[in-house]
């Protein structure tokens, strides 16, 4: 290696993916889906500096330009990756009072980050030593998504009490 390559180090931004990290039960068991997701987070990563680890903001329409079409691939996606353990949703996106719309914020757990607690890789994904446990962990979370679901579903179908009922006189 010359003199002027080191000097010149590695240019523009990167995020690093450790040879274990990609050797790593959870990252065989990643979907195509969680890897747009991890790349379009990592992007954003870039995109500051590499400094706001932790409160990374990205949209739907952000995750649909990475290739993450419908929202069910991106929540999916989501839930996978913080079951494998490379993501945490910081803060969980809504609507505000005035009626806009806010982003979930994002914190991937293999690179350095601000979030308090988390200013170094946290590797969460190191805790899934078998193919077998990644895909236990994959199936619980997309039962505990299943069952959310089946309750909010039946809390639509309950009748809701107001003004729109009509009152029965019993006589």
């Amino acid at each position: 290696m010359s003199r002027a390559t080191k000097r010149a180090g590695v240019a523009g931004s990167w995020v690093l993916v450790r040879k274990d990290q990609a050797e790593s039960p959870a990252w065989r068991a990643a979907s195509d889906d969680v890897r747009r997701l991890l790349d379009r987070i990592q992007l954003e990563h870039m995109r500051h500096g590499g400094r706001e680890n932790g409160n990374l903001a990205v949209t739907y329409d952000d995750f649909a330009k990475a290739g993450l079409r419908r929202r069910g691939d991106v929540s999916r996606a989501i839930r996978e990756a913080v079951a494998l353990g490379f993501l945490e949703v910081t803060r969980q996106g809504g609507k505000s009072s005035g009626g806009f719309k806010f982003p979930s914020t994002y914190r991937l757990t293999y690179v350095f980050g601000k979030h308090p607690g988390a200013t170094t890789p946290t590797d969460e994904w190191a805790a899934v030593e078998t193919d077998a446990q990644a895909q236990e962990r994959l199936a619980a979370a997309e039962a505990e998504a299943e069952a959310r679901n089946r309750k909010r579903v039946a809390a639509k179908a309950m009748p809701k009490i107001g003004s729109d009922m009509v009152k029965v006189a019993v006589g």
